[in-house]
């Protein structure tokens, strides 16, 4: 789930404040390839925030920093991007393989760089306008119950910027997953989803419960979501299948 737009006071203000410990910096994500990329990211994010840890509200609302805030977005987007790139391979490879199909058959769908391009930017955004109406804050009411300082901010930056790669991550592993089963089974093939029954949603229950429908019809699942799609007739492939597999 990402973190809501609107800060928490402590994310505002960060009065009851203490110095970000490098352990924030570090991933808690089970998917490893997941994992590797959000370590990267995090510690470019880390190589920035140690760069202005000690700005003052001065600093923080000019537009010298706004410029290098845009900078760092940039260059932390084209790091995604390659970073991504590698990501998709992967997972295009493992797919390969479970389908016993040849590199280059299926084409993935993902528009990586709308993806990590709309996500870093939202995250970059939400950082610089919590940092801008503190600082003008902190300028014009000349606040004395706390030291003006960064570190509340960037924990909010850390678990956007986590969260935005978690989803776009899982979201284009299922697009992906979704490419391999229509050329597997064919766009008109019908599919049911199935549910674990752990830690089930009451969404997930009801689209079990509408049955067979065809595989462009179902919703992407949730982005650490349990569920799957299964094919109606798992023995009918596509004719492009069949023809790739000789039969």
């Amino acid at each position: 789930m990402q973190v809501p737009d609107v800060p928490s006071y402590e994310e505002f203000f960060g009065l009851i404040d203490n110095e970000l410990d490098d352990e924030e910096f570090d991933p808690d994500e089970k998917d490893e390839k997941i994992r590797k990329i959000i370590a990267i990211a995090l510690s470019l994010l880390q190589e920035f925030y140690l760069l202005h840890k000690y700005d003052n509200e001065y600093y923080i609302s000019s537009e010298v920093f706004q410029e290098e805030l845009k900078e760092f977005n940039e260059f932390l987007k084209e790091n995604l991007i390659t970073l991504f790139n590698k990501y998709f391979e992967e997972v295009v490879d493992e797919l390969n393989v479970k389908y016993d199909l040849p590199a280059g058959v299926v084409l993935p769908s993902v528009d990586i760089e709308s993806v990590i391009n709309s996500g870093v930017d939202s995250v970059t955004d939400t950082l610089y306008a919590d940092l801008k109406n503190k600082a003008d804050f902190y300028k014009d009411v000349a606040i004395t119950t706390g030291t003006f300082s960064l570190h509340a901010n960037f924990r909010r930056a850390i678990k956007k910027l986590t969260g935005v790669i978690t989803n776009n991550a899982m979201y284009s592993a299922h697009i992906i997953d979704r490419d391999f089963l229509s050329f597997v089974y064919g766009q008109e093939a019908l599919f049911q989803w199935r549910v674990t029954g752990i830690n089930t949603c009451a969404w997930c229950y009801e689209m079990e419960a509408i049955g067979a429908m065809p595989l462009s019809w179902f919703p992407v699942d949730h982005p650490n979501g349990r569920c799957w799609l299964e094919p109606v007739n798992p023995d009918e492939y596509s004719d492009k299948y069949k023809d790739i597999k000789g039969w």
